[in-house]
C-alpha cells in the first residue's frame, strides 16, 4: 500500500508541475520539430478535422488536428479551394510545430479565421497525410461522405482584388433576373432573340470584370466538380438550393449558391448577346471573348447533380465532360470523379502507387468489360506525347481528348451502330499493355484533307482578315468537292455532315435533308465574288459540318469518311466488334496503334451486316487486332 501511495504522490506532483508550466506559458513544443501525423483507423470512417484558432488577420496561423468519426456527426465545414502553385509556400503552426502549406491555402485560412472563436474545418491538404499514399487513397474514397456530412461547403475562389466587391454586387444583380432585365431595359426586347440585339456595350466593363472573376483558377480545377455537386447529389437541384449548404466567396464576403445558381442561369441566357456585342468583339483580352470557365464548370456540375430517381453517369462520361479541367496529379482527373460515378464504377479505387498510364489502362479495361462494348474507346484525340509517360494508344487520357460539337460523335447520344449484332470479343494482356479486339478491315485510307484545327467555327473564310491554315484546308476541301462528278458529290457532302442535319426541324434528322446538298452545290459552283446568297448557303452548310478538329479521308476503294485528328494516308478503317463507330488503326509491326473513332459513309448503321450485304461482309477478313 505504501508503494501505491508513493506513486499517487509522484503523479500528483507531476500533474501540478505540468499545469504550472502550461499556465505560465513557459512550456511549448519546439517549433523546429517536424509535425507527425497520427495514423487513422482504416477500418472505420475516421477522419481528421482542423481546429483553426481565432486571431486577427495578420497574426500567425495556429491550428490543431483532432480525430473523429463521421458516424458521430461532428460539426464542421468542408473547404473547396485550389491549392495554387506548390512552389510558393508559407508556414503555419500545427500543434505548435511549423508546417509548410501553399500560399493560396495560407491566404484562405487567414480569411476563414474568426477573431473571437475557433473554427472547425475539413481541408484536404491538412486533414490528409499527403505523404502517405495509402492513407491518401483511403481518404479520397471518403470524400463524398466528408462533403455530404459537412454543415457547409465553403467554395473559396481566392483572395479579393480591387474589383471583387463590384463583381459580387453584379452577381447579386444577376441573381434577381427581373431587376437585372429592367436595369438593362431587356424587358423591352421579348423573346431570346431580343437578347442578341441588346446593347451591352455601355456596361461592357462590368461584364469584363465578371469574366475575369469567372476565369479564376478555381473554376478550372477538376476536384471542384464533386465538391460543388456532392451537396446536391441524390436530392436534386431544388432541394440542394433550398438547403443553401453551399456558400461561395471571394475573400471575406459570402453568397449562398442559390443566388449564384440563378445568376449563372441568367448569364447563360445573355451570353449570345454579350459575345456578339461590339465591345466584346473588340476586346483586347482573349478570355473576355469566349464563354467563361465558370459557366463550363456550372454546366458540368448541373449535369452531375442526380435527382433521387435519376441514373448516375459512368466514369467514362464524366471524363469526357470534364476533359477541359485540370489537376496537379494527372491521376486525379479520374479519382476526383469517382464519387459522382454510377455504382458499377465503385470497384475502381484510388491507387497512388501506380502510374497514370497504368491507371488509365485499368479504367478502360473496367469500362469495356463492365459495359460489354467499346464506348470507352470513343472520342477524338491528340497523339500520345512523350511527357504522358508511356501511355497506350487505346487509353483516352483526358489531356488528349478533343471535344466535338456534334452529338453524333458522343457514344451516349449517337445513333450509329456499325457492328450491329456482332458481340464484343476483347481480351487484355496480363500487364494490360495490349488490348486485343476482333474485327474486320473495311478500307485503307488514300487521301486525307485536314485536320480542321479550330476550337470554335470562325464563320465564312471571306470574313477573315487573312488566309489561315484552316481557310486553306477549307478551300482544299471545296476544290475536292468541285472536282467530283455530280454522281459522287452527294456522298461527299453527306459525309461532311454525317448524313444528318436540320432544315428548319428542331432536331437532327437522318438521312440529311436534300436542302443541305443544295447549299453545298451553291458553294462549290460559285464563280467570282461571293454573292449574298452564296454567303448565306456557306453559313447554313458549315453550321452543320461535323469535321471540327477532324480529317476528311477517302479510301482506296472510293469510300468517303471523317477520321480523328491524327488520321494519315495508309491508316486502316476497321469495324471492331462491339463498337458503335468505325475505328482508325495504324500498322506498327505486329501490332496496331489506335488512332480514334471515325465515320465511313454507308456503313454506320450496320448496313454491311444486313442480309443483302452478306457476300460483301464475308469478303472482309476477320482478324484479331492487337492494340499497343
Amino acid at each position: 500500500m505504501a508503494g501505491v501511495g508513493l506513486l499517487c504522490r509522484i503523479f500528483l506532483i507531476f500533474r501540478e508541475f505540468l499545469d504550472r508550466l502550461l499556465r505560465t506559458g513557459k512550456f511549448e513544443r519546439d517549433p523546429h520539430h517536424r509535425f507527425i501525423y497520427r495514423a487513422l483507423d482504416p477500418s472505420r470512417s475516421e477522419i481528421r478535422l482542423l481546429q483553426l484558432e481565432p486571431g486577427v488577420r495578420d497574426a500567425d496561423i495556429h491550428c490543431s488536428l483532432v480525430h473523429t468519426f463521421l458516424e458521430d456527426k461532428p460539426p464542421y465545414e468542408a473547404l473547396s479551394y485550389t491549392w495554387g502553385d506548390a512552389k510558393k509556400r508559407r508556414d503555419i503552426f500545427m500543434d505548435g510545430h511549423r508546417f509548410s502549406i501553399t500560399t493560396n491555402l495560407e491566404i484562405a485560412l487567414r480569411y476563414l479565421r474568426r477573431s473571437d472563436e475557433a473554427r472547425t474545418l475539413w481541408v484536404d491538404a491538412l486533414c490528409i497525410n499527403q505523404e502517405d499514399l495509402q492513407e491518401r487513397a483511403q481518404q479520397v474514397r471518403k470524400m463524398r461522405d466528408i462533403f455530404w456530412s459537412s454543415q457547409h461547403v465553403l467554395a473559396w475562389t481566392g483572395e479579393p482584388d480591387e474589383d471583387s466587391g463590384q463583381v459580387l454586387e453584379f452577381l447579386q444583380l444577376l441573381s434577381e433576373p427581373s431587376v437585372f432585365m429592367a436595369s438593362f431595359k431587356l424587358a423591352e426586347k421579348p423573346g431570346p432573340m431580343g437578347l442578341w440585339g441588346a446593347n451591352f456595350n455601355s456596361d461592357w466593363n462590368k461584364f469584363k470584370l465578371l469574366f475575369k472573376f469567372l476565369n479564376r483558377p478555381y473554376w478550372s480545377r477538376v476536384w471542384v466538380v464533386q465538391e460543388l455537386a456532392i451537396p446536391g447529389s441524390g436530392i436534386g437541384i431544388g432541394a440542394w438550393l433550398d438547403k443553401d449548404k453551399l456558400l461561395l466567396s471571394c475573400g471575406s464576403r459570402w453568397l449562398p449558391f442559390s443566388k449564384i445558381y440563378v445568376a449563372w442561369l441568367t448569364l447563360g441566357t445573355l451570353m449570345p448577346g454579350i459575345l456578339s456585342s461590339i465591345a466584346c468583339l473588340n476586346s483586347a483580352e482573349p478570355s473576355s471573348r469566349v464563354k467563361p470557365a465558370a459557366l463550363d464548370m456550372f454546366e458540368t456540375v448541373q449535369c452531375n447533380i442526380r435527382t433521387a430517381s435519376g441514373q448516375k453517369p459512368s466514369i467514362g462520361y464524366l471524363l469526357r465532360t470534364t476533359y477541359f479541367l485540370k489537376a496537379t496529379d494527372p491521376r486525379d482527373r479520374v479519382y476526383a470523379l469517382l464519387a459522382l460515378a454510377r455504382d458499377e464504377d465503385r470497384v475502381l479505387v484510388p491507387d497512388y502507387s501506380i502510374s497514370n498510364a497504368q491507371m488509365l489502362r485499368v479504367l478502360v479495361q473496367h469500362l469495356i468489360l463492365t459495359d460489354n462494348n467499346l464506348m470507352a474507346l470513343s472520342g477524338n484525340r491528340l497523339p500520345c506525347q512523350k511527357s504522358t509517360g508511356g501511355c497506350s494508344s487505346w487509353t483516352l487520357d483526358p489531356r488528349r481528348f478533343i471535344k466535338s460539337p456534334r452529338i453524333d460523335w458522343e457514344p451516349e447520344t449517337t445513333s450509329f451502330v456499325v457492328s450491329k449484332s456482332k458481340p464484343l470479343v476483347a481480351t487484355f494482356s496480363n500487364d494490360l499493355r495490349f488490348l486485343t479486339i476482333k474485327g474486320r478491315i473495311v478500307g485503307k485510307i488514300d487521301t486525307v484533307i485536314g485536320p480542321f484545327d479550330f476550337d470554335k467555327f470562325p464563320g465564312l473564310p471571306s470574313e477573315l482578315a487573312s488566309p489561315t491554315e484552316f481557310t486553306k484546308r477549307l478551300e482544299e476541301l471545296e476544290q475536292y468537292g468541285l472536282s467530283l462528278a455530280p454522281s459522287k458529290r452527294e456522298m461527299f457532302w453527306r459525309t461532311l455532315v454525317l448524313d444528318s442535319g436540320k432544315n428548319g426541324q428542331v432536331s437532327q434528322v437522318s438521312p440529311a435533308p436534300a436542302a443541305i446538298g443544295e447549299w453545298f452545290d451553291a458553294i462549290v459552283n460559285r464563280s467570282g465574288e461571293h454573292s449574298a446568297v452564296v454567303g448565306e448557303c456557306m453559313k447554313l452548310f458549315y453550321a452543320q459540318a461535323a469535321f471540327t478538329s477532324r480529317c476528311f479521308y477517302t479510301t482506296k476503294s472510293g469510300g468517303n469518311g471523317l477520321g480523328p485528328y491524327q488520321t494519315m494516308p495508309g491508316d486502316l478503317v476497321t469495324i471492331l466488334y462491339g463498337g458503335q463507330f468505325c475505328y482508325i488503326l495504324r500498322e506498327c509491326g505486329d501490332y496496331y496503334t489506335f488512332v480514334g473513332d471515325a465515320y465511313l459513309h454507308g456503313v454506320m448503321r450496320g448496313e454491311l451486316l444486313d442480309l443483302g450485304m452478306q457476300k460483301e461482309w464475308e469478303k472482309l477478313e476477320e482478324k484479331d487486332f492487337v492494340l499497343c
